[in-house]
């Protein structure tokens, strides 16, 4: 893990370069190769719940986590855990804004929210990089050929794996 970890931060691929990928020019030919390089961070044990913080008043101890140092990215369920943290600090906390939270990963760091967000971004990519190589899968292994009724009739479209790679 370490290594993998030191590769990347050779490379320069970190969270950042994941805000560059997936920018709203991004595609799945452009952003696929880079992207999957990212790794899970894998919890020996289950994480604590996520402390929320205001990021104006957060302890001088608690030192945000930039996003040009991580290479790893969240679990999506960790995920879904800040998120529903941040939402119970606002309730309490009236008038603070999304941007203005920090959440606190015990063991691990204080990290921006938007930062987790960017991470929900890698996993919302990642599903749909998925999809589309399952498409293009799909589109190699189908024998139209086979269906005889003219109902059925399909056209092969040369064309459609360089459209599935250049979705946005």
């Amino acid at each position: 893990m370490v290594q993998e970890d030191l590769e990347m931060h050779e490379k320069q691929r970190n969270l950042n370069s994941v805000f560059e990928l997936l920018s709203e020019d991004a595609t799945c030919n452009a952003s696929y190769e880079t992207t999957v390089q990212f790794k899970l961070l894998n919890f020996e044990r289950k994480p604590k719940p996520p402390i929320a913080y205001e990021i104006a008043k957060l302890p001088a101890s608690k030192l945000l986590v930039k996003p040009d140092e991580i290479t790893r990215i969240f679990p999506m369920d960790l995920i879904k855990k800040c998120a529903t943290k941040v939402v119970a600090f606002q309730k309490k906390h009236k008038g603070v804004r999304e941007l203005d939270i920090a959440l606190e990963v015990v063991g691990v760091g204080v990290f921006a929210n938007s930062t987790i967000k960017l991470m929900k971004k890698w996993h919302i990519a990642n599903a749909a990089f998925r999809r589309i190589n399952s498409a293009l899968a799909w589109i190699d292994n189908v024998d139209l050929s086979r269906c005889d009724n003219s109902n059925f009739s399909v056209e092969r479209d040369l064309d459609l794996p360089s459209k599935l790679k250049e979705i946005k």
